[in-house]
């Protein structure tokens, strides 16, 4: 009798385990159904299929997080990152990803509300060390060379 509930049990679990598609719970209820001997093979099977389905995904997100880490630019990072918590990745990879994402949005903030020169060539510099895409730094980069043409234009007394 208690040898029947288990195996309710344990199949109730599986099925629990498959329907929320959490890897660690569908992880540890096959290992529960393979000691409590359940004889489900099709659903074990599903089971085990599903799972490595799921591995599948999260091993290929978490790729295609690292190379956004890499790449640095937020909007690619923002649509990673939703992505990784739907496939699940750890949370410790989301949360270094979004912290490389905040600090390029610090970067790009900070080059838009700077004034001086000096100021811009700093931010600039930084974004520059930091890796950012070159393509998100040109409009600052033609801003800081406008800037210094006026300067210059300025001291030299042309207005223009």
């Amino acid at each position: 009798r208690e040898r029947v509930e288990l195996l309710g049990q344990t199949q109730g679990a599986l099925q629990k385990a498959m329907s929320t598609k959490v890897i660690p719970d569908l992880s540890a209820a096959l290992t529960l159904a393979g000691k409590a001997g359940l004889k489900e093979h099709q659903m074990i099977h599903e089971a085990r299929a599903l799972l490595t389905k799921l591995m599948n995904r999260r091993e290929n997100v978490k790729k295609e997080l690292e190379k956004a880490m890499k790449f640095r630019h937020p909007g690619k990072l923002k649509m990673t990152i939703m992505s990784a918590r739907l496939a699940q990745v750890s949370l410790k990879r989301i949360i270094d990803a979004e912290n490389v994402r905040k600090y390029v949005e610090e970067l790009l903030d900070a080059m838009s509300a700077v004034a001086g020169v000096e100021e811009r060539e700093r931010t600039l510099q930084a974004a520059v060390d930091y890796t950012v895409p070159a393509e998100l730094l040109k409009k600052f980069e033609i801003e800081l060379e406008e800037l210094v043409n006026l300067h210059a234009a300025i001291r030299q007394g042309d207005p223009e």
